[in-house]
């Protein structure tokens, strides 16, 4: 045991840290450990609370406080008067709850080390399995539901659901089909089709790859904070292209997985000549049929 005028030189840090964590989770937010029915019930509450308040004259900055006292990011819109209403709607806090719980376990998941390569390569056994459930419930959903054509004929919604993009073989088959129609427009325009993979820096990984040790230039970010990086990288296009490569990367990093967001691929085209393209400008494209034996060779 350390004397008493002895300090531990870790005593600062740890104080750092805990005072970083609770500014990152608010005192009255969901805890992380709540069950599904919790959850509900909590939005309900909030929901009705929020409405309490707009039938008092509440103005948006004041539910945006209250918002944020719960840990939720106030809701988007072009009106003050649509937003409001959000506030006071309990679905619209389910989802909220969800989404803040979900950052905030799978943060702190990376702060305490178990999101790397050796141990969650791209998320945390926790968010894998409330992923799951969540597609386990919208999956009993659906089964329950059914729809009826003009023919008579009667399907569920996951049978339908299956036979659509919702499937990851046909969204996967469906993808390679874009991609290589891509490749056959940039060929007819005499442009060289580029697959681009922007990885951050170092900074952004908390722990090392190989060893799994913890990382000195860790900054703290969050596994959405390097979206803010794609920003620069559209500047390096020529100018007419610049705006919406930079918006298109924005998104790719929000639509991947959480760790999966330090990476993110496009597939662009860069122009090799100036000159008039000899070949047609539409060449021919893969056809139902091809795209079809693509899907069936993926299963």
């Amino acid at each position: 045991m350390l004397a008493q005028d002895q300090a531990d030189p870790r005593e600062a840090e740890a104080n750092a840290w805990l005072h970083d964590l609770t500014r990152f989770m608010p005192r009255d937010a969901l805890p992380l450990g709540a069950c599904e029915m919790e959850l509900v019930e909590f939005a309900k509450q909030r929901a009705f609370e929020a409405d309490q308040l707009l039938s008092r004259g509440a103005n948006m900055e004041q539910l945006e406080r209250y918002c944020a006292r719960y840990g939720v990011e106030p809701p988007a819109g072009k009106t003050d008067a649509g937003r409001a209403k959000r506030v006071a709607c309990n679905l619209w806090w389910r989802r909220a709850l969800r989404r803040a719980n979900a950052r905030r376990s799978e943060h702190l998941s990376i702060q305490l080390g178990l999101v790397h390569r050796r141990h969650g390569l791209y998320a945390s056994h926790d968010a894998i399995t409330r992923r799951r459930e969540q597609k386990r419930r919208n999956r009993g959903l659906l089964e329950a539901l059914a729809a009826i054509n003009e023919l008579g004929q009667e399907y569920t919604l996951q049978e339908l659901a299956d036979l659509s993009t919702s499937n990851p073989v046909i969204r996967r088959a469906e993808l390679m089909v874009r991609i290589a129609g891509f490749e056959h427009i940039a060929v007819g325009l005499e442009c060289a089709g580029e697959f681009i993979t922007v990885t951050a820096p170092s900074k952004f990984h908390p722990r090392h790859a190989k060893s799994g040790k913890r990382n000195a230039k860790y900054n703290g970010a969050t596994p959405s904070t390097p979206a803010t990086i794609c920003k620069p990288c559209g500047h390096a296009l020529p100018p007419p292209w610049r705006a919406s490569a930079s918006a298109r990367l924005a998104s790719a990093w929000r639509s991947r997985t959480t760790m999966a967001r330090r990476t993110c691929m496009r597939c662009c085209s860069w122009p090799r000549t100036r000159s008039k393209p000899s070949a047609p400008l539409w060449p021919a494209m893969p056809c139902a049929k091809t795209a079809k034996s693509w899907a069936c060779a993926m299963r």
